[in-house]
């Protein structure tokens, strides 16, 4: 992770994520992009960083991807969650899902 002024005034904080490939933002001002800087590190520290190109994946790409690789796994996921992006699915979601699931018999 760095942080840098550029010729133009702006400050332009970096970092690379566990790939490698870059992300950066520019800020008008030093301590925006320190806290900036701070909330992604924080966010990788408790685990919880998600690449912004992962975030706006739907359910349905990634499941398409995953149940491919699956043995004996019917998709009763795309009729709920198959244009849902994965990052606006929350952990109650799942568990009102899986109970309808459940109720049906499934």
């Amino acid at each position: 992770m760095s942080m840098a002024k550029r010729p133009n005034g702006k400050w332009r904080a970096r970092y690379r994520n566990t790939s490698g490939r870059e992300h950066s933002r520019h800020f008008d001002r030093k301590a925006d992009a320190e806290r900036w800087l701070n909330s992604v590190k924080n966010s990788i520290a408790r685990g919880e960083w998600i690449d912004p190109a992962s975030a706006k994946v739907s359910v349905g790409d990634w499941a398409t991807r995953w149940i491919g690789n699956q043995v004996r796994l019917k998709p009763q996921i795309f009729p709920v969650w198959e244009r849902v992006e994965l990052s606006a699915i929350t952990h109650a979601d799942v568990g009102e899902w899986i109970r309808r699931m459940s109720e049906a018999g499934l």
